[in-house]
């Protein structure tokens, strides 16, 4: 949809309004700015084509800081053809160098081609400094208001940075990114990890913080307008943007951060996936835009890295290995192979150790490494070294049943087997139930275990 255009001579009677008002239009998940009246530019002491930049990019920059989630979530259901707009709130004024109560009061209207915009009026009511008291109606109006509001959860800005959240940032970045696409440049997602948070909190306090979160949106806003920016939780930041000129704004944007918060700041590990490697949705791109910021952990110092195909290779990998676990242990995909260990006086094997392989019937031999590290991330390696023991067992008791002698097996364990289980009764119960005597058994420690 493209953005609504009034004629000149309609533009020009509304524009001429005293009226402090605002013509939006929702686009694209997104409000904007479709037209300013005199009376709006004599309200706020600005141009109106400063009104409309600063409306268009960072609408809520001068509310009070409590309120911007609240009346940001109203305007949203609002814009978006919810009920009429009625919102009392908090703005900073330049006249009195303070924050005066705006009561905006919006309604929907169509055009004659059938586009639907809003049209909002702003209304000073009063002043919240201190010898310029509200009337007690509107004092007592905007106490409910805020005890009411407090209760609810916003459902599309974070109320600390006044961020869209996750789930409206991820929205605003799908339609974002179709409109980048069809203006011919390829979109970006960003993903912000501020490092050290932890122990920042620690040292500063928690209050500090959010202070630091709080610094880290205004920057951000800075580079990337307030709607192209979403807080993911946490210390997690998103931006969706053009991919062109993005690592110059990054390493402007790195500067700033240092002397953020007046110099207590922290690093920021910074991924970016763009779609220029493969088209796909927001939240997938976010998602890999975050694998790649994860390259720098242990880097204490501001950088970025992007998504690329050592990356894809890794993640697609991951992500086989998670859906494909179980069915490889019940087809028997999984299975020990038997590396032996030799006594050098006489040539005899004298044990033999277990070592698990995967042969895919998709992908062919997946080595140790490839999947071993992820059933250790998601928690499951547990699972694989009790199967492994599994089959050992079975396979002993073949050879032993044939009157083969048979010799003492290694079992590998993970360091997470000790966190995830009880490892020790696990295997204690496993080899009670079998056919074969302990002794038979071989626990292998690593030094990693033993660390523990």
């Amino acid at each position: 949809m493209e953005k609504y255009e009034f004629s000149d001579v309609e533009r020009e009677v509304l524009e001429r309004l005293n009226i402090p008002m605002v013509i939006y239009q929702f686009i694209d998940k997104r409000v904007y700015t479709v037209l300013v009246t005199n009376g709006m530019c004599k309200l706020m002491g600005k141009h109106r084509e400063a009104i409309i930049e600063l409306f268009d990019n960072d609408m809520y920059r001068d509310t009070h800081p409590d309120d911007v989630a609240r009346v940001a979530d109203a305007s949203i259901k609002f814009a978006s053809g919810g009920d009429n707009y009625d919102c009392v709130y908090r703005t900073f004024s330049q006249y009195t160098n303070d924050y005066v109560i705006i009561h905006a009061h919006g309604e929907h209207f169509f055009t004659p081609n059938g586009v639907m915009l809003s049209s909002t009026i702003y209304m000073v009511e009063g002043f919240s400094a201190n010898g310029n008291p509200l009337t007690e109606k509107l004092a007592s109006n905007f106490n409910d208001i805020m005890t009411k509001e407090s209760l609810i959860r916003d459902n599309f800005y974070d109320t600390l940075t006044g961020l869209p959240n996750m789930s409206y940032f991820l929205q605003l970045a799908e339609a974002g990114g179709r409109r980048y696409r069809k203006e011919g440049y390829a979109p970006a997602m960003v993903f912000f990890d501020l490092t050290g948070m932890k122990y920042f909190n620690e040292k500063y306090g928690l209050q500090e913080g959010d202070n630091l979160l709080i610094a880290t949106s205004i920057i951000l806003k800075k580079y990337f307008t307030n709607e192209n920016c979403g807080r993911m939780g946490s210390d997690h930041f998103a931006v969706y943007t053009k991919t062109e000129g993005l690592e110059d704004i990054l390493k402007n944007l790195f500067e700033d951060m240092k002397h953020a918060n007046e110099g207590r700041t922290v690093p920021v590990h910074v991924g970016i996936y763009s779609d220029a490697f493969e088209e796909i949705s927001a939240s997938t791109a976010f998602d890999r835009a975050k694998m790649a910021s994860d390259k720098e952990k242990g880097a204490y110092v501001s950088k970025f890295s992007y998504y690329d195909a050592n990356i894809h290779s890794s993640a697609t990998n991951y992500e086989y290995v998670i859906n494909n676990f179980e069915k490889a242990m019940e087809e028997g995909w999984i299975h020990p192979y038997y590396q032996q260990i030799i006594r050098a006086v006489n040539g005899q094997v004298c044990d033999e150790e277990a070592l698990a392989r995967w042969i895919d019937p998709v992908r062919g031999l997946i080595p140790p490494q490839h999947f071993i590290y992820v059933l250790e991330d998601i928690k499951l390696i547990h699972k694989l070294d009790l199967y492994i023991l599994e089959c050992v067992l079975r396979d002993l008791e073949e050879v032993q049943s044939k009157g083969y002698p048979i010799v003492p097996v290694s079992i590998n364990l993970s360091r997470f087997d000790f966190q995830l289980c009880d490892i020790v009764d696990e295997i204690k119960s496993r080899v009670e139930q079998s056919k074969i005597t302990p002794e038979k058994i071989t626990i292998e420690i690593t030094e990693s275990v033993s660390a523990l």
